[in-house]
């Protein structure tokens, strides 16, 4: 059984770990660092796309302590000593609301070893078996998100342009506007380090772009035409 194998069947279990770090994303999401000690590395091994669920004991709105939970996707690929997880307030929502608010470095959280089947079934994302990496194939892949859904899918665009210097990777990325894109900096970046293999198509529901087909919200036949005539799906 290889370690990818292992990470997804894994017997989910809790583990206090320390907040390294806090960071702003937009004015609704915030980036939350997790330092992972060694003697847990082996527990919080995992694969891009997988998630985590953190748990955490708030008052509620009649001042009660309840214990939460939440889950949320791993927006990083794997190094080994940290899980990195974005989180996207909810309106009403009280867990995502404190943390978007009060959580801060040097906090302490509940959280749950990675687990998840949300991830690419190509050998390419074997990251923790280099020596099954296959790095000679030419395969295009695409992903379409939404908002926070961005998180598992910049995990895995990350590992496989990494991995494989044939890869290709299209990547369709729905928000309101351009000030609701979580992870812009980190989509740049990813699109400086890998331009020519590398294509982010951003569609805003709430705001004109030059191109109609990267304007309005993504339906039926917005995909239809996105996939027809940007991404070429056949090539995929």
């Amino acid at each position: 059984m290889t370690e990818q194998q292992t990470s997804t069947r894994r017997r989910a279990s809790f583990h206090r770990l320390s907040v390294s770090n806090v960071r702003r994303l937009t004015k609704d999401s915030i980036e939350v660092t997790f330092a992972i000690p060694e003697e847990l590395r082996d527990e919080y091994d995992y694969v891009a796309g997988q998630y985590v669920a953190l748990r955490k004991e708030l008052p509620n709105a009649e001042g009660e302590l309840v214990e939460l939970r939440r889950s949320y996707s791993i927006c990083a690929a794997p190094t080994g000593d940290e899980i990195k997880v974005a989180i996207k307030r909810d309106l009403g929502g009280l867990f995502s609301t404190w943390a978007n608010e009060e959580l801060m470095a040097g906090d302490q959280i509940d959280v749950m070893s990675p687990a998840g089947a949300f991830i690419s079934k190509h050998r390419i994302t074997e990251i923790n078996d280099p020596s099954q990496i296959n790095t000679t194939s030419q395969d295009r892949f695409v992903a379409v998100a939404a908002g926070s859904g961005i998180t598992p899918v910049l995990a895995i665009a990350r590992t496989i342009l990494e991995a494989n210097d044939h890869s290709r990777f299209d990547l369709i990325y729905a928000n309101k506007a351009a000030m609701d894109v979580m992870f812009l900096e980190e989509l740049a970046d990813l699109k400086d380090r890998y331009p020519a293999r590398l294509a982010l198509h951003h569609v805003l529901s709430r705001e004109q772009r030059i191109s109609p087909l990267l304007s309005g919200r993504i339906d039926a036949q917005k995909l239809t035409a996105l996939l027809t005539n940007v991404v070429q799906a056949p090539t995929v």
